[in-house]
């Protein structure tokens, strides 16, 4: 009778373990996690725009769009123009030049800024971005809009004020 109780109980873990979510292939949803962290990713053609986030300001009228752009091909390319949804958007030293194999910063302490006026987007929500590269193409995104507090308060457009002069 023990013997019987024993192979059962080994049979009910045997058949427990694949249902269980410890192993679900190689391509599971553990192992294939992509970035993490801020704002959204997308990408057109050998370009890449990592964390792109609205931080808006204290009023909610003006916003400052920062992001990383990563051009991971052999040409050189250029951010042209930009679109807010919910308000107006102005690249300060456009276009942004990226050389071939190398990245971009946009926003905060860098002297390459996107200022957006009249946005009518509340913090909290998202709102739709394009992005217009002279050689790659166009992406669009929804982004998060995102207050100038806490670890923001050094990416507004304050701060985009103070890194242009």
């Amino acid at each position: 009778m023990r013997s019987r109780a024993a192979a059962v109980a080994a049979m009910a873990i045997v058949a427990v373990l694949p249902t269980a979510g410890c192993y679900q292939a190689y391509e599971n949803t553990v192992s294939a996690q992509g970035p993490t962290g801020n704002g959204v990713d997308v990408s057109v053609g050998e370009i890449l725009v990592q964390d792109t986030t609205l931080v808006a300001s204290e009023d909610g009228k003006r916003a400052s769009l920062i992001f990383t752009i990563v051009n991971d091909g052999d040409q050189a390319d250029s951010l042209t123009t930009v679109t807010v949804t919910g308000g107006t958007a102005t690249v300060n030293t456009a276009p942004i030049a990226v050389a071939a194999r190398s990245a971009v910063g946009v926003g905060g302490p860098s002297a390459a800024q996107v200022l957006v006026a009249s946005l009518t987007v509340p913090a909290g929500s998202y709102t739709g971005v394009k992005l217009a590269f002279q050689n790659a193409g166009s992406v669009s995104a929804e982004v998060p809009v995102v207050p100038a507090e806490g670890y923001y308060a050094a990416y507004g457009p304050n701060a985009a004020d103070s890194a242009t002069r």
